[in-house]
């Protein structure tokens, strides 16, 4: 009995040994097919990372373009600024020239004043006169004075625009090495 016992023991381990054999195999199947499925989308993935290789190059592309275009702006920008402290510095030499100007006129102003001085020998009507004359005289003076704190005020105005000028000039150069930088 023992025999029988113990035949019958192995039968029942075999047939459970293999059953679960089988479910293991049936495993390793479909692990097998999961690989196998996702081996098969490897070539689409292969075209997807091409098409972004080339979105890539493009973008690599126009960068170069956008860097390209930030260099000659900041170049034209450097000339834009060196051209107006050219304009500031004539318009400082007007700004004296017209001072200078006013200061001949207030010069003039004084002459007239001292001519109509003469004139007050001359008789009665040009005493009447000469008050008027004294008056257009001395405004005459007095605007000589302002055109010429003006033509001062000018010049110096002119000097600050030319400093503008060269700071915007220093501005671009650097905004076209940025660019080059990029």
């Amino acid at each position: 009995m023992k025999k029988g016992l113990l035949s019958l023991l192995a039968v029942a381990l075999t047939v459970v040994g293999c059953q679960n054999y089988d479910d293991q195999f049936e495993e390793l199947k479909g692990q097998i097919e999961g690989v196998e499925a996702q081996l098969d989308g490897l070539p689409a993935l292969e075209t997807k990372v091409a098409d972004i290789q080339s979105t890539v190059n493009a973008l690599t592309t126009s960068l170069a373009t956008v860097a390209g275009n930030v260099e000659q702006n900041g170049t034209a920008i450097a000339a834009n600024g060196t051209a107006i402290a050219a304009n500031g510095t004539a318009i400082a030499a007007n700004g004296t020239a017209i001072a200078d100007n006013a200061t001949a006129i207030g010069a003039n102003g004084t002459a007239i004043a001292g001519n109509l001085a003469a004139v007050t020998s001359v008789g009665g009507q040009v005493t009447a006169l000469q008050g008027t004359a004294d008056t257009i005289a001395t405004n005459v003076a007095a605007n000589g004075t302002a055109i010429a704190s003006n033509g001062t005020a000018i010049a110096s105005n002119g000097t600050a625009i030319a400093s503008n000028g060269t700071a915007i000039a220093a501005n671009g150069t650097a905004i076209g090495a940025n660019g080059t930088a990029i």
